[in-house]
């Protein structure tokens, strides 16, 4: 039996086999799948709605969802309500918790897990015997770094605490831009990626995954280290997952990784773009206004936008330009499964990305 990607609308996929025999992926809105054969996906809605009690509100940007001992957590990054500069960014990191994979989830904290001083997205956790480490990203909003005062995108990482209420020690950053694939975008949005961090161990070295540039040109690389925290080196050969429009593929990236479920194999779940429209200059494509103005025709209201250094106005925030009453589907992002296998000097190889026919998962 063969399959063949797209499967699925989703953005920013996470996957997870649970005890039940399904596979759970959770997607950025709170979207959620479950699966048995990681090909054929059955909605379950969303994740979570948050309440007027949560700390919290509207929707998550890439939460993750894991199964610790007897229970299930889902780690996000979501707007704060606790805002008293009135930041047009401002996520901070939350974990829920439930006694079944597919929920009801409830807040586990109460608060954020920690306040690391800034806009943070893109949660993940690694456990290795008896430690946990958290992973996450410093948002580009309001970080401009180097001497061409570009904001960016950082990933710090950092011990968590067995229980989730904190981490342990300072922070310290594990990637930033710096090779020059990761540049491709800078002169339309005046910004470097590095998001989207995933972390598993093959032998005796780690590898991290990682996204960078943005909707023209997503694409995911990976560095390695001798330890959960460091020091990363980027690989080289970097990337290895990249926009293929021949293919008709476009802005593929953030990553997870998920065995099969006999331990055979190793996919990498990601989302990509096909629908040409998005990527086609004879097409129209929303301008910031009209988002506005549909937004606004759906019950929201985003405006006024500001400007960027390059006086284009732009949409503040993922979870408000993206998910601010406009569902997924209406940005074209898809869900895609490929296998991925070490070579024999150690480094990370993708058999896609692929939108034909591939060989049924084991």
């Amino acid at each position: 039996m063969n399959y063949h990607n797209p499967l699925a609308y989703g953005s920013d996929p996470f996957a997870m086999l649970a005890d039940d025999g399904y596979y759970y992926i959770l997607c950025s809105g709170w979207e959620f799948y479950r699966t048995k054969d990681l090909v054929h996906l059955e909605s379950l809605g969303q994740a979570y709605t948050p309440t007027d009690e949560d700390w919290f509100f509207g929707a998550s940007s890439a939460p993750e969802i894991y199964h610790f001992g007897d229970k299930y957590y889902i780690f996000h990054t979501t707007e704060s309500k606790i805002n008293p500069t009135h930041e047009l960014e401002n996520r901070m990191i939350g974990v829920l918790v439930s006694d079944r994979p597919e929920g009801p989830y409830k807040d586990l904290l109460g608060r954020p897990l920690f306040d690391p001083g800034y806009c943070a997205i893109d949660i993940h956790v690694y456990h290795e015997a008896d430690k946990f480490y958290l992973y996450w990203c410093w948002s580009c909003y309001h970080h401009p770094v180097g001497a061409d005062d570009l904001e960016e995108s950082w990933i710090f990482g950092a011990e968590l605490k067995p229980d989730f209420t904190d981490i342990i020690g300072h922070p310290k950053l594990m990637v930033h831009p710096c090779q020059e694939w990761e540049n491709h975008t800078v002169p339309l949005h005046a910004r470097r990626w590095n998001e989207g961090p995933f972390v598993l161990k093959h032998n005796d070295t780690y590898y991290m995954t990682f996204s960078a540039n943005t909707f023209e040109d997503y694409g995911v690389g990976y560095a390695t280290a001798p330890t959960p925290l460091g020091p990363w080196t980027k690989a080289p050969e970097n990337p290895i997952l990249y926009p293929m429009p021949e293919r008709g593929i476009y802005a593929p990236g953030h990553n997870s990784f998920i065995h099969s479920k006999d331990g055979s194999e190793l996919f990498m779940v990601y989302h990509m773009i096909t629908d040409t429209p998005y990527f086609d200059p004879s097409v129209h494509v929303m301008t910031a206004d009209e988002f506005e103005w549909s937004l606004a025709l759906r019950g929201n209201s985003m405006g006024p936008f500001p400007e960027d250094k390059l006086g284009r106005q732009h949409w503040p925030g993922y979870a408000k330009e993206f998910m601010g009453g406009l569902p997924v589907k209406d940005l074209g992002r898809k869900i895609a499964v490929n296998r991925v296998h070490f070579s024999e000097d150690g480094r990370l190889v993708l058999d896609g990305p692929t939108v034909t026919d591939e060989a049924w998962p084991n």
